[in-house]
């Protein structure tokens, strides 16, 4: 006898907390609502989670980012289905833009209920377009968890900018994970089931971006520098070593506090006006 519907959310929400947790998620932002509940008390239940409650699914959205930038790991964001998803819309932009990972999961009705006209059942699926790095809908709860497995670990290498055997191939970035779920959401009284098993590595992906570089036949190196997470010191040995200026950008660490004759941090005033050809850039954050 199969499990309930309550049951198969439980333990379908419970099993996206472990795999991400087995991942390396550690901070949850979770946003009230009622479409979400099995989500909100699987994550709460598996007990290891930093669980943070925010009304707000915006400033939820930014708190998540800032998370994010100083644990250097994507952040979950929770919400209920609807309109509340939207309200994600800029920190996502945000996120894309800066280069920040987060996991979106949002809470959805059943196929059969979307777009019945009550502004909770608007269609989710791609709803926040090319500003994630990739989105997946999950479907309806099921017993059986390996496609749930796979979802999730290719999400969150997704995040991370990295392919299925762990190479960083993009830059890191948000990912959206739509979970619909049918009623009754959920029970009182839950237990979960055995959920550990292995993840199948299947199906690869493998993306060449980069081809070898011999820095010697250079003439003209550039370095442009945004958001820093490597060391600032040994970009400025490298830029000597190779004599390249470097161009920072506002939102750099090296914009302010540092002194070095290679440092150009008011690019912007002479560009239009001085026509410069580098052979090389080079990009750090």
């Amino acid at each position: 006898m199969g499990s309930s519907t309550e049951e198969l959310n439980y333990n379908w929400s419970y099993q996206i907390a472990h795999r991400l947790y087995e991942l390396g998620a550690r901070t949850v932002c979770i946003s009230p609502g009622s479409r979400n509940t099995p989500l909100t008390l699987a994550f709460l239940d598996y007990n290891k989670f930093n669980c943070i409650s925010h009304i707000d699914e915006r400033s939820a959205g930014f708190f998540a980012l800032g998370c994010s930038l100083y644990n250097q790991s994507p952040t979950v964001l929770i919400s209920t289905s609807g309109t509340a998803t939207a309200n994600y819309l800029p920190s996502i932009v945000e996120a894309n833009q800066s280069r920040v990972p987060l996991i979106i999961i949002t809470a959805d009705r059943p196929p059969q209920l979307v777009g019945t006209g009550a502004n909770q059942t608007i269609n989710q699926n791609n709803i926040y377009g090319y500003h994630v790095r990739q989105f997946i809908d999950l479907g309806m709860p099921q017993e059986i968890t390996t496609k749930l497995d796979s979802d999730i670990y290719s999400l969150y290498q997704f995040s991370m900018g990295k392919n299925w055997s762990g190479k960083k191939v993009s830059p890191s970035g948000p990912v959206h994970i739509n979970v619909p779920f049918d009623e009754p959401l959920y029970l009182q009284n839950r237990t979960v089931k055995d959920m550990e098993q292995e993840i199948s590595h299947t199906f690869p992906m493998s993306v060449d971006i980069e081809q070898k570089i011999n820095i010697k036949d250079i003439k003209f190196p550039l370095i442009v520098c945004g958001r820093l997470n490597q060391p600032i010191k040994g970009i400025l040995e490298f830029s000597e070593q190779i004599h390249a200026p470097i161009f920072v950008d506002p939102l750099s660490q090296m914009r302010f506090g540092f002194e070095h004759p290679n440092l150009i941090s008011s690019y912007d005033l002479f560009l239009d006006s001085v026509h410069i050809n580098p052979d090389l850039i080079i990009r750090f954050g």
